[in-house]
């Protein structure tokens, strides 16, 4: 019984904290202020900038992800997919099977909401105590290492 104790003792210790979200100005508002200006917290240094080294197996095309392929076991594409998580962090799904109209009624309503004014799109902001790690929020990994 001492053991389980301690077995969800150590799990608890690889459980996810969360920090507030940080606030961030609507971009569109800021455009119609002044689009030439850049706000001082998106501006970086050279030096602050990561030093990137060249990767041969990196191009310049977004990766393409068949799930067709991927969902009937095709080990190549799977690879893909790693390749894509690992070096890109997105990709492109093609022949996923959603209809034209889906996808054309979801870029329809993502537009109309983008569209709305900014008091109405406040609305379903994102209050700074959320914890779902939707649109800002930011995930802090505290993994303690176990002895």
């Amino acid at each position: 019984m001492g053991s389980d104790v301690e077995e969800i003792a150590r799990e608890e210790q690889d459980v996810p904290t969360y920090a507030a979200s940080i606030p961030v100005p609507n971009v569109q508002e800021m455009v119609k202020g002044d689009p030439s200006h850049i706000p001082e917290r998106y501006v970086r240094n050279q030096e602050d900038m990561p030093k990137t080294t060249y990767m041969k197996s990196l191009s310049s095309k977004i990766p393409v992800i068949d799930l067709s392929l991927l969902s009937n076991g095709h080990e190549e594409e799977l690879k893909k997919l790693d390749q894509a998580l690992k070096e890109w962090g997105f990709f492109q799904v093609v022949n996923h099977g959603v209809s034209e109209r889906v996808l054309q009624g979801m870029k329809n309503a993502a537009a109309g909401f983008f569209n709305l004014p900014l008091d109405e799109k406040n609305k379903f902001s994102m209050p700074s105590n959320d914890i779902q790690c939707k649109g800002m929020g930011m995930l802090m990994w505290s993994l303690k290492s176990r002895s």
